[in-house]
């Protein structure tokens, strides 16, 4: 079982030559996908959701922050996640080093305006952990989404992020080329003038030209990847092993070696 054709081809680089059933991962479908902004907030923000690791590209989003945003003080990069191998700490120091004015500030305060002197008009936020109410709101307020990654399976973030209708900036290494076809994500490599010139361009156009990206995000993940979709492709994988159905197209390879 692969969850992308870039894990089935590493099956096969591997050595394997047995049957392989591509079949991704699923979400639950939020109740609602219309906006909640924040409460007086001016900003519009582009949101990170995932673990702060090094592999996720953070550092060169950073860097691409700096160009992208430079003079225009409309938008707030919020990253939301865990820190792993303290590397926070090495993304606040890119800030420094590149004049982006931080701030660190829970999910929950951020949500509801509630900050100190400074931290609204600082250019980069971590909000540290999200969960539950707090992740959905956040998702509910934010207006662009960004996976920069070096590497992935299949990420879930990517499809969260479609089913509240928003806009992704994401790599190739994110395993999902369909979102380009789809005209659902603005590809970006993993490079800085790559990011920044992305970034440039969601920041840039109307907000309905992003909510027409992000809308066609909600359509491929109803279409392709929520729970009774991948539910039925996994009954069909079985009733074929057992000899009970068809091939399902979605299996490379043949049983019979």
């Amino acid at each position: 079982h692969a969850l992308c054709q870039s894990e089935a081809d590493s099956i096969r680089a591997y050595g394997l030559d047995l049957p392989v059933a591509v079949i991704p991962n699923a979400i639950h479908l939020p109740t609602t996908t219309s906006r909640q902004p924040a409460a007086s907030s001016q900003n519009k923000r582009l949101l990170f959701l995932g673990r702060i690791h090094p592999k996720k590209g953070l550092e060169n989003a950073l860097r691409a922050w700096a160009k992208a945003r430079h003079g225009d003080d409309r938008w707030q990069f919020v990253i939301a996640g865990w820190d792993q191998e303290q590397h926070e700490a090495e993304l606040k120091q890119i800030c420094d080093d590149h004049s982006l004015a931080y701030a660190d500030v829970d999910a929950g305060r951020y949500l509801s305006q509630d900050l100190e002197s400074g931290q609204s008009e600082a250019s980069v936020i971590f909000t540290g952990s999200v969960f539950g109410d707090d992740k959905d709101q956040l998702l509910r307020s934010v207006d662009a989404f960004i996976l920069p990654s070096f590497s992935e399976g299949l990420p879930m973030s990517v499809l969260e992020a479609w089913a509240y209708r928003l806009p992704v900036l994401m790599t190739d290494h994110c395993n999902l080329p369909e979102g380009f076809s789809a005209d659902a994500a603005v590809h970006i490599g993993t490079q800085v003038e790559s990011i920044a010139a992305g970034m440039k361009e969601i920041l840039d156009v109307p907000d309905a030209e992003r909510q027409r990206i992000g809308g066609n995000g909600l359509a491929l993940v109803r279409e392709r990847f929520t729970w009774p979709k991948i539910a039925t492709q996994m009954k069909q994988l079985y009733q074929w092993v057992l000899g009970k159905g068809d091939k399902p197209d979605f299996v490379q390879g043949s049983l019979n070696r």
